[in-house]
């Protein structure tokens, strides 16, 4: 019978393990993994580890459950000995433990030791590009895999409240939606120069900001800048009225005046796109000659639900600026 492990239950397994080489050596001890990290108890101690001189660290400690092979990766020698009448327990934390297989031909067989630069060095090309969502989850769960201040140890960091890693993510997701769905309109990152950006100065240039879009869809009879804001409190409160950021208004204003210039481009449209947290946004009006949309999408719900709501936002049909009332956040057809 197969069993299932989860990264969330706790689990013991007792065996018997070993140094890669050594299958004589041979201590009995218990796996333990707590939710949280994974080390290994032995009823003893590997032949030339006794002395606290010696190398702490393995890279490797096959193992055996009954049936069960397991591989357990970049080891540390924890910092306790018990020793009681002349008996010896040790214990060895655990970074990586491979369920279910021996991979007995070491880290340079088959595994790399995994750093931030090793996905730079992925190459994908037409035959291998289905793996680019696989190394895009693997490089987020690296991002998020840090040692911990107080014990060493490594945990996860809660990725929702990662606002900076979490932008990076809802902008990359409506993207990648946008070119899938919206085959009608080219969609793309568009950096926007300058309005007298020529004429400026190398020195200027050298300080001006870049202009980069979250999601342009350049369509022949519509030209849409979407900007995507993914923060914890879409609003701001100040004396008991909310409000959205001063901020990305500016910002969007920014991109529509300045790529407004470009010939074709004088009736870019703009999008500001939240998930919804405790506000749900659906307001259109016009700001400095150009219709703005103040848009939220709940992103908790069922997956068609969320695809329908998309496909309303990235739509080519433009929204008619609405009746908004007098105490919503922003004043309908308000030209400011």
């Amino acid at each position: 019978m197969k069993t299932e492990y989860s990264l969330l239950k706790n689990f013991t397994k007792h065996g018997v393990w070993w140094l890669p080489g050594r299958p004589e050596d041979r201590v009995r001890g218990d796996l333990v993994f707590d939710g949280n990290d994974a080390k290994l108890k032995l009823f003893g101690a590997f032949e030339g580890t006794e002395s606290v001189f010696v190398n702490r660290d393995a890279e490797m400690i096959l193992g055996s459950c009954g049936n069960e092979d397991i591989t357990l990766l970049n080891c540390g020698l924890g910092e306790r000995w018990d020793v009681m009448m002349d008996s010896i327990t040790s214990t060895w934390w655990c970074q990586f433990a491979l369920i279910g297989l021996h991979a007995a031909g070491g880290l340079e067989h088959g595994f790399i030791r995994l750093e931030t630069s090793s996905f730079s060095r992925v190459q994908l090309h037409r035959n291998n590009r289905h793996y680019r969502l696989l190394i895009h989850v693997c490089r987020l769960l690296h991002d998020l895999f840090l040692p911990d201040q107080q014990t060493g140890s490594r945990r996860f960091r809660h990725v929702l409240e990662q606002e900076t890693l979490m932008h990076r993510v809802f902008e990359t997701f409506v993207r990648q939606f946008a070119i899938r769905h919206c085959p009608d309109a080219k969609v793309s990152a568009m950096k926007i120069k300058w309005d007298g950006y020529s004429e400026a100065s190398d020195e200027v240039r050298k300080v001006l900001p870049n202009m980069l879009t979250d999601v342009t869809l350049s369509r022949p009879h519509r030209k849409t800048i979407l900007d995507c804001k993914f923060y914890k409190d879409a609003l701001v409160t100040r004396h008991d009225r909310h409000r959205l950021h001063s901020s990305h208004l500016y910002q969007l204003v920014a991109y529509l005046k300045n790529k407004s210039l470009d010939p074709g481009w004088e009736s870019v449209d703009g999008i500001l796109l939240y998930p919804a947290v405790d506000h749900q946004f659906d307001l259109t009006f016009s700001l400095l000659g150009h219709q703005v949309a103040i848009k939220s999408i709940d992103l908790d719900q069922d997956w068609p639900k969320i695809h329908q709501r998309l496909l309303s936002v990235l739509s080519a049909s433009a929204s008619a600026v609405s009746d908004i009332p007098h105490n919503s956040v922003v004043t309908h057809n308000a030209d400011i």
